[in-house]
């Protein structure tokens, strides 16, 4: 039938001319009608149509992330730094972890890059790692380069700050035999290591206390080390056996038992610090041990209370502040765990690009990709209104400033990127209900929408003993993309609209009866991930979406009652990373078991010419499987539990190894490999695996443990004995000298 008004356009005379013309149409075979009307109607059965969270969120954040340069790869970036030229060109200086120093020019079109210096080649420069670098401020009159890093020598730590000379300033060529060291101290973790110069031209540098989580050894209040300070030094006026100098009104400069070198101590881990462009107050991010994350105000003298205190806290009452400053300076501003985990510091915005930051403190979290900005009031010498900016897809690791003042951020896992308004949205609120998202067509029984489909993996991570059932959703358009070249192994990558539900019940004893606790949702929602989960109800018949921020309840299953932590947005997004697609466990090696992925390819799930190939990696591993070998069984223990942080530049990155399971076990870097923050109790003997001794080795340590220092950090509070006892028998198979440690970033 023709539509109404299409028939009202037509006088009543063309009404047979209109039929004679369509008639053509009719004859055509009826086949081709049909396949199109059948190739429809089979999307329709397979894909998920009534999405109810597209355009829905709380209030958007205000600013993205945009790439300031896409002509330029970085590797483990940590630090950027301005440098202008004597015919007014600026180069950015970029510093990484293990590679070296390079430069190029301030053009966000640029390809342009160099080597200035690098630091993982000869044996001078080996097994050392960058942490910031600082230009003298008199440059290029005073043509020295002063750098911060961490070097193993047989095994030890230590930590140094050298200084180099540049042979020709203006084309930025720096001598690599001009190095002179200033400093060196040993450091087991936890080692600062930030440089800054002061408006006074003193240069600034933060140590952490170079200990194991909690500070064992009560580090943090003895002042007759370097550990755990800020020191300043005078490097302009060296004194004759040393090149540099402590200032005269260093608070502690006369006294013998302190390094003159100090400015203020009491620190844990001071990552980042800056002046504040008017005050000239420095400013810095302070990572915490067990519940917070802090942003310190550091004065001439202060004392930071760590590890008698985190923050403002009580950390260890037996502790007492001690060294020649008793008095507490408490954070300006304290984040708890649940908001963030590892703290970046940043600086005060000085742009002019977005008038409603001008004089708040903008710094980020490595852990959760997160920016937030604070407000400081410099009269009452007091911060509020904590906000967040922007969510990154990366691992926010440090910030610059270009010469408009306007904020960059390096990050650690991928590009450098400038700040920019976020596009206005108006969406509309989260659905309140499991049963309002449109997954599910009766919620109570778990039975899936049209489009929705169960699915199951071969290997499980550990979740506190309780069981997972899995739910995917492929919206109309766009198919899976299961092939990505070199990253074919990782995750199969959800087109857009597509959604993943995750429900987690516990048995009830011995009988077959289960209560369930949440089911987590992730869902693509123009091209970015967004998380949520819901709380079950008591009588199970609904879900309740939890706060952004989580929340930790007691739940009821059958007569015992737990502790179950409901994750908030940003812990799901700390193991969620581009890094591996998102979805963790949507990898054909996962999916290949009996006919599933084949029924996922009937139902034209996948986009065309992007279909899985099974056939070229087998089936994951059953870590339960007692017909599997040992190895195979540990390794996919370890790849599951373990290698969505511990993976090529992912949240585990700093820890320098990898445990994706396709690795030779010589390429993970773990084999032997002195931890970089070792728990206490071992000493020097630890290492990530100690072949032939799980007793000395921190992989078997850290999945024993439970609290700040556990492994996985987050998503289980309980010990998983069974697998515990997996990697054990695992680590004490392996010959002692079968494999020596090998950093897979090396070449």
């Amino acid at each position: 039938m023709l539509p109404h008004a299409l028939c009202k356009s037509f006088p009543n005379c063309g009404i047979d001319l209109l039929r004679r013309m369509l008639m053509p149409l009719v004859g055509m075979p009826m086949m081709l009608s049909t396949g199109i009307l059948t190739a429809n109607a089979a999307e329709n059965e397979t894909r998920w149509t009534d999405n109810r969270l597209t355009g829905t969120g709380g209030e958007p954040l205000p600013l993205r992330a945009v790439v300031a340069f896409p002509g330029i790869e970085t590797n483990r970036a940590v630090d950027l730094d301005l440098v202008d030229g004597k015919n007014g060109e600026r180069n950015w200086l970029l510093t990484e972890l293990t590679g070296g120093i390079s430069a190029f020019p301030d053009d966000s079109e640029t390809k342009e890059r160099r080597t200035l210096l690098t630091f993982s080649d000869g044996e001078k420069f080996r097994n050392q790692r960058l942490y910031s670098i600082e230009l003298h401020p008199d440059f290029p009159k005073k043509a020295w380069l002063f750098v911060s890093l961490n070097v193993r020598v047989d095994g030890e730590g230590f930590n140094r700050i050298v200084r180099f000379t540049f042979s020709d300033p203006d084309a930025l060529e720096i001598d690599p035999d001009s190095e002179i060291e200033l400093l060196s101290w040993p450091s087991a973790g936890h080692d600062g290591c930030d440089l800054k110069f002061g408006p006074d031209g003193m240069l600034y540098a933060s140590t952490g206390d170079g200990e194991s989580p909690g500070d064992p050894a009560n580090i943090g209040q003895k002042t007759d080390n370097l550990l755990g300070s800020i020191l300043r030094l005078d490097v302009s006026h060296p004194e004759p056996d040393r090149p540099w100098r402590a200032p005269d009104d260093n608070p502690w400069v006369t006294f013998k038992n302190v390094p003159d070198a100090i400015w203020a101590y009491g620190l844990r881990n001071p990552w980042r610090m800056n002046f504040h462009p008017e005050t000239g107050e420095l400013f810095l991010g302070d990572n915490g041990d067990e519940n917070w994350e802090l942003v310190r105000r550091v004065t001439r003298g202060s004392n930071h209370g760590w590890s008698a205190y985190e923050g403002s806290h009580p950390f260890r009452l037996t502790n007492e502040l001690a060294g020649p400053n008793a008095e507490l300076t408490t954070p300006i501003w304290e984040h708890p765990h649940t908001e963030m985990r590892s703290i970046i510091g940043g600086c005060f915005y000085r742009g002019t690009r977005f008038p409603e930051l001008k004089g708040r403190y903008v710094y980020g979290c490595y852990f959760t990709r997160k920016l937030w900005s604070l407000a400081w009031d410099d009269m009452a010498k007091q911060a509020s209104d904590a906000r967040r900016l922007a969510d990154l897809d990366h691992a926010v690791v440090s910030f610059a400033e270009d010469r408009d003042g306007e904020i960059l951020v390096v990050t650690h896992d991928g590009p450098i990127y400038r700040l920019d308004r976020a596009p206005t949205t108006n969406p509309t609120p989260i659905p309140a209900t499991l049963s309002a998202t449109g997954l599910f067509s009766e919620t109570a029984s778990l039975q899936p929408a049209p489009g929705v489909r169960p699915y199951a993996i071969n290997a499980e991570a550990w979740a506190d003993g309780a069981e997972v059932v899995r739910h995917f959703a492929v919206a109309p358009g766009d198919g899976i993309l299961a092939r990505s070249g070199e990253n074919e192994r990782k995750s199969w990558q959800m087109s857009d609209g597509g959604a993943f539900a995750r429900t987690i019940r516990q048995k009830v004893g011995d009988s077959d009866a289960f209560v369930r606790l949440e089911t987590q949702v992730m869902h693509k929602d123009h091209g970015e991930w967004k998380f949520l989960t819901y709380r079950w109800r008591a009588d199970q018949s609904d879900a309740d979406l939890v706060p952004d921020s989580g929340e930790t309840q007691p739940c009821q299953v059958g007569d015992h009652t737990l502790s179950h932590r409901f994750p908030g947005r940003a812990e799901c997004a700390a193991c969620h990373t581009q890094r591996s697609f998102f979805a963790l466990a949507f990898s054909t090696e996962q999916l290949q078991r009996e006919e599933q992925i084949a029924d996922f390819v009937a139902a034209g799930l996948f986009r065309k010419g992007q279909e899985p190939r099974p056939e070229q990696f087998p089936a994951l591993t059953d870590p339960h499987a007692s017909t599997a070998s040992l190895d195979a069984r540990a390794r996919a223990y370890l790849h599951v539990n373990c290698a969505h942080c511990h993976r090529e530049t992912g949240l585990g990155g700093r820890a320098q190894f990898q445990l994706l399971h396709w690795l030779d076990l010589a390429e993970t870097g773990a084999v032997n490999a002195r931890p970089l923050v070792g728990l206490p109790g071992i000493g020097e003997n630890g290492r990530v695996i100690a072949p032939g001794h799980p007793e000395l080795s921190e992989i078997v340590r850290r999945m024993a443990t439970r609290g700040p220092n556990q492994m996985p950090l987050i998503g289980s509070d309980e010990v998983d004995k069974e697998g515990l006892s997996l990697v054990r028998e695992w680590i004490s198979s392996l010959p002692e000298a079968q494999v020596s440690a090998k950093s897979p970033d090396q070449k």
